[in-house]
C-alpha cells in the first residue's frame, strides 16, 4: 500500500489500529530527525519487538518512509521519518471521519 494508492479508511486503520502506533507517530512530533525502533522502544518504554512490529505495519501503509540505516551490533539499525504526504491523506480521511460522525450525531439529535 502507498499514499498514493491507499484509502483514507486503510490510512486510518494503519495508524489507529492501535495505541501503540498512535504513540510512534507522535514521536515525531517532538523531533525533526528520524528515528529507530531502538530510539523508539527507549522512549516509549516498550519492548523493542513490539515497536518494530508497529513501525513495519506504519511502513507497509507508507506513513513512515526509511532515510538510511546505521550499524549497530553486528546488524543494521533502520531510521524512519513520517511520509508528509501519507500524513496529510490520513488527515483528510480523519477529518471526513469526523464529519460522518458529525452527521450521525446530527441525526440522533445529540443523544445516547
Amino acid at each position: 500500500m502507498t499514499a498514493a494508492t491507499a484509502t483514507h479508511a486503510e490510512l486510518i486503520r494503519a495508524a489507529a489500529g492501535h495505541a501503540t502506533r498512535i504513540s510512534i507517530l507522535a514521536q515525531f512530533a517532538t523531533t525533526p530527525d528520524p528515528l529507530s525502533p531502538v530510539e523508539l522502544a527507549d522512549t516509549l518504554g516498550q519492548p523493542l519487538g513490539d515497536i518494530a512490529y508497529h513501525v513495519r505495519i506504519l511502513r507497509q501503509a507508507d506513513l513512515l518512509t526509511e532515510t538510511h540505516t546505521t550499524p549497530r551490533r553486528g546488524a543494521l539499525t533502520h531510521h524512519y521519518r513520517p511520509n508528509r504526504s501519507a500524513l496529510r491523506a490520513l488527515h483528510t480521511g480523519l477529518g471526513e471521519l469526523r464529519d460522518q460522525l458529525d452527521a450521525i450525531i446530527a441525526i440522533d439529535g445529540g443523544g445516547r
